[in-house]
C-alpha cells in the first residue's frame, strides 16, 4: 500500500495498508492479518498506533504490538475488543478484508534485557509473545532461565497456552481468578506469593496487564529489595505511586 503522512491528534500515520484477513479466537479477542507496508522495518516487541478510515473515528488511535515475525509478508495483531460500538476495537472487529488501515512507524515497548520473569495478566502477554520467540530460538536452555507467571479471569481467555507450555516448561505458571471450579493454582498474587517464587533479585521483570495488576507488581518487587532498572512495565509509573493493597488478580 502507498506511503503517507496523516497525522491525527500528533500521531503521524505514513502508512496506509489494507486488512488481508480477521480471525475470532473468541468471543472478545480477534486477529489481524493486514498487508505489510513496502520497506517497512520492526522488531520483535514493537507496537504500532492503528486508526482507520471511518466517518466518526477519524480521530481514533489506539497502539497495538506487532505478534507476526519480521521476514512474515503480513503484519499480525491480536486485540481485544471493547463491547461499545463506539470503540475503536469494535469498530476493527467489524472490518472486512479490503478495509484501509492507517499505520504508525513501528516503536519500541518492552525490551529484552537478560533472563527473568515475566508476569501476564490478560491480554497482558501479547507483548512478550514476539520477544520470547526470538529469545527462545536463540538462546540454548531458556526455559531453565525464564520463568512466565500468566494471571487471566477465564481458562477460555488464556491466549497461546500450548505454546507457552511448550516455550517454559515447569515455569510456565498460570492462575485463573474467576474458575468456576476449584484451581491449585488460584491464589492471590502479592508480595507473599512473590516472596516464594522469586530466588534471586539479581534478574530482569516483565511486567504487563491492566494498570492495577502492574502497579502492584511494581511496587512489590520494589519493596522486595529489587532496583527499580530491573523492572520493565507498560504503564510509566512515578517512583511515588502507593502500593495498590493485596488485589485479587481480575483482569
Amino acid at each position: 500500500m502507498q506511503h503517507t503522512n496523516n497525522s491525527i491528534k500528533g500521531f503521524v500515520f505514513p502508512y496506509q495498508s489494507r486488512l488481508i484477513k480477521k480471525e475470532n479466537i473468541n468471543q472478545n479477542i480477534i486477529h489481524l492479518f493486514i498487508q505489510k507496508p513496502f520497506g517497512l522495518k520492526f522488531i520483535a516487541g514493537q507496537a504500532m498506533d492503528i486508526s482507520i478510515d471511518l466517518p466518526g473515528f477519524e480521530l481514533e488511535v489506539a497502539p497495538f504490538t506487532i505478534i507476526s515475525s519480521e521476514g512474515n509478508h503480513c503484519l499480525e495483531f491480536i486485540i481485544k475488543v471493547q463491547p461499545h460500538k463506539h470503540s475503536l476495537t469494535y469498530q476493527l472487529s467489524l472490518l472486512g478484508p479490503g478495509a484501509i488501515i492507517q499505520l504508525s512507524q513501528p516503536w519500541d515497548t518492552f525490551k529484552y534485557r537478560g533472563q527473568g520473569i515475566f508476569f501476564a495478566a490478560g491480554t497482558g502477554i501479547i507483548p512478550f509473545v514476539p520477544i520470547i520467540e526470538k529469545i527462545n530460538e536463540k538462546t540454548e536452555g531458556f526455559k531453565y532461565e525464564h520463568t512466565l507467571v500468566y494471571a487471566c479471569d477465564h481458562q477460555e481467555n488464556i491466549l497461546f497456552e500450548k505454546k507457552l507450555k511448550a516455550t517454559f516448561g515447569n515455569n510456565f505458571l498460570k492462575y485463573i481468578s474467576r474458575s468456576k471450579h476449584k484451581e491449585p493454582l488460584s491464589q492471590r498474587i502479592n508480595c507473599s506469593f512473590l516472596k516464594r517464587k522469586i530466588t534471586k533479585n539479581e534478574q530482569y521483570f516483565y511486567v504487563c496487564g491492566p494498570k492495577s495488576f502492574e502497579y502492584d507488581i511494581k511496587n512489590y518487587l520494589v519493596s522486595m529489595g529489587i532496583e527499580r532498572y530491573r523492572i520493565q512495565t507498560g504503564y510509566k509509573f512515578g517512583q511515588s505511586e502507593p502500593v495498590i493493597s493485596n488485589i485479587a488478580i481480575s483482569v
